[in-house]
């Protein structure tokens, strides 16, 4: 009872997707919540887990998809942050939601900016090696 800040119907998303950030983050799902808070206190581990890069967000919207991650003891976990640092975690994995749950059409009509330099890169490259052919 002493751990309420996490609002119980958000809970559910927003640890999923935390989880699975630990997860992109190299933090064994198998951890302890002490081993999990061990990992966090340790300096610059935060920050570490925060700027997931463009890579790992994009591998964990596909894992948010298939993964079914076990989270009972993931809140107390968290309690170990300050809540300045459980915002910043919410607004991103907020954000890591909207693009696991976003239709295909909208991906093509607006790309998510993490992969849009990729693919055009690799179509100038198809269309230069057309062009001679």
């Amino acid at each position: 009872g002493m751990f309420r800040l996490i609002p119980r119907q958000t809970s559910s998303i927003l640890l999923r997707n935390i989880s699975t950030r630990l997860a992109v983050s190299g933090v064994p799902l198998d951890w302890s919540e002490v081993e999990i808070k061990r990992f966090f206190e340790r300096p610059g581990q935060l920050k570490e887990f925060q700027d997931v890069t463009r890579e790992g967000r994009e591998g964990a919207a596909s894992k948010a998809r298939s993964l079914q991650i076990q989270y009972k003891d993931l809140p107390s976990a968290l309690s170990a942050h300050t809540e300045l640092n459980y915002r910043q975690i919410q607004r991103r994995t907020l954000r890591l939601k909207f693009i696991s749950d976003a239709p295909r059409r909208d991906a093509s009509r607006r790309p998510n900016y993490a992969t849009t330099p990729a693919r055009k890169k690799s179509t100038r490259k198809r269309k230069q090696q057309q062009d001679p052919t």
